[in-house]
């Protein structure tokens, strides 16, 4: 979670060699403090202690988005409104959209970090490594313009269908 110290979670001891043993977890989110809209990344690992070295294995990263418990999705027909209403109800689906796709595209990116730092074990890096830390960060940089863009449309939208009150200098008496 945002803000606090990763926390290791043993989920089985030792095995024999070739064993296989099914772990599960829960992870308990309100004790962990987490907020609406909040992002608790986790990945799993395993150590080979049986080598002179201990070799650990580092699994994928995964996410959980904390959302509102009191939030309710249901299917239905949409009240007919007026055509103003409508444009602004789409405006606002369309910034849900494109939020939505500005947090997938981070989570990728963060993934495509984690991928490099868990392949990147040795004191020298691959050969791949600059070209694979320049993609990640052509893509971080047009995260960040993009949202930057949407920044400015969503403020621009909001400036053209929200009555702005006039400054008390600029009012008449």
């Amino acid at each position: 979670m945002a803000g606090q110290p990763a926390q290791d979670v043993v989920l089985g001891g030792s095995t024999a060699r070739n064993e296989r043993r099914k772990v599960d977890h829960l992870i308990e989110v309100e004790d962990l403090k987490a907020e609406p809209d909040q992002l608790l990344s986790y990945y799993l690992w395993a150590e080979d202690a049986g080598r002179r070295q201990p070799a650990r294995t580092l699994g994928d990263m995964y996410f959980a988005e904390v959302r509102h418990f009191e939030e309710i999705f249901r299917e239905g027909q949409e009240p007919s409104s007026s055509d103003e209403q409508q444009q602004q109800e789409q405006q606002q689906g369309e910034t849900a959209q494109q939020a939505e796709r500005l947090a997938e595209a981070q989570k990728q990116i963060i993934n495509a970090t984690w991928k490099v730092i868990r392949r990147e074990t040795q004191p020298e890096p691959t050969e791949t490594f600059a070209g694979d830390v320049e993609e990640i960060r052509k893509a971080q940089q047009g995260a960040l313009d993009q949202l930057a863009s949407w920044s400015r449309s969503s403020a621009t939208r909001s400036l053209r269908s929200t009555p702005q009150p006039l400054p008390a200098t600029c009012r008449r008496p």
